[in-house]
């Protein structure tokens, strides 16, 4: 057997062994999770911290309108709405970068987990001699910071 041959085996076995624990340790703790919630302290727990969630839940409301209030309020202003929206434009990327390079491979990740648990297809002589083509965007030249000086009245 070739050097190839034998890490691509070991390396099948480490992940065949991987998800069989994973199962095993997802299975023992939904068990875990039904023999809790029928014990009767917590019910009472639950019925006890309830209204405290309700009542918490009724401030985090309050405080969002106060905010997007605010925040309405702050976008009348030209220079704030100008940071505001830079602001805004920069968490979309950021966001949009993490959904795409750590939630939505970890998802698939997850779904391909729970669908099946097949090998995977053996790959052709082929494949396995072309490199993979890298899927990462260029990186894109930095934004021109523009300022605007205010002159004061003396």
């Amino acid at each position: 057997m070739s050097i190839a041959s034998d890490v691509r085996t070991y390396a099948d076995t480490a992940l065949e062994q991987g998800k069989t624990t994973y199962t095993d340790l997802r299975t023992k703790g939904e068990a875990l999770y039904g023999r809790v919630t029928t014990l009767p302290v917590v019910e009472q727990v639950s019925s006890t911290v309830e209204p405290y969630v309700a009542q918490l839940n009724g401030y985090r409301t309050t405080v969002t309108d106060k905010v997007e209030q605010l925040y309405t309020d702050l976008k009348k202003n030209d220079q704030v709405a100008k940071a505001l929206g830079v602001a805004e434009q920069a968490a979309g990327v950021v966001i949009e970068t993490v959904n795409e390079r750590v939630v939505n491979p970890v998802k698939s990740l997850l779904d391909r987990e729970t669908v099946t648990e097949a090998k995977p297809a053996a790959k052709t002589p082929a494949a396995e001699a072309a490199p993979a083509k890298s899927t990462t965007p260029a990186k894109a030249a930095p934004a021109k910071r523009t300022t605007t000086r205010r002159t004061t009245k003396a």
